[in-house]
């Protein structure tokens, strides 16, 4: 008669095999989970995590503002990308994926917005503060891109905003 039974030796064997490709797997997982949100590469540069583009354009508003990348008034498309880990292709699709914008409109808008915010929340600050904590070069290139996107001055918008408090 033919016997089935494998010998031990093969069982081991098997045994063996199947617990070393476990702790392989295991540690493949380990070292997946580990290096997920690794942080930034010693060159200083951040490296964006891959995702789908309309994530990727609420990440790059998230990190603009967050590390207040907006203050560097020599802030423009390329420089924005390489302080992102981005391409500048990356880049300009997560833009354009959440507006109609091209990056320096982006950056331009995003600016106003917060000088908005500023001069709302900052009565104590003057416009042109305002201008140069928000990243614009020069006092005159705050008042025109505040003009265009707002349709009005800042020291207008200051008014409707506290009526009270610039009225004497």
């Amino acid at each position: 008669m033919f016997n089935f039974t494998p010998p031990i030796f093969y069982i081991a064997i098997f045994f063996i095999v199947v617990a070393l490709v476990g702790c392989a797997y295991s540690l493949i997982l380990y070292i997946r989970d580990r290096y997920k949100n690794r942080p930034a590469p010693s060159n200083g540069q951040r490296k964006a995590p891959a995702m789908p583009s309309y994530e990727l354009s609420a990440w790059v508003d998230d990190e603009v503002v967050s590390r207040k990348l907006y203050r560097n008034p020599d802030l423009n498309d390329k420089r924005l990308a390489a302080e992102l880990g981005l391409s500048l292709h990356q880049l300009e699709r997560a833009i354009s994926h959440a507006s109609v914008y091209s990056v320096e409109e982006y950056l331009t808008l995003r600016r106003v917005q917060i000088s908005c915010r500023l001069l709302r929340n900052h009565p104590d600050m003057s416009p042109e503060e305002v201008g140069v904590e928000t990243g614009f070069r020069t006092y005159r290139d705050f008042r025109v891109a505040f003009a265009r996107t707002m349709g009005m001055t800042p020291e207008t918008y200051r008014e409707q905003m506290h009526p009270l408090k610039t009225a004497k």
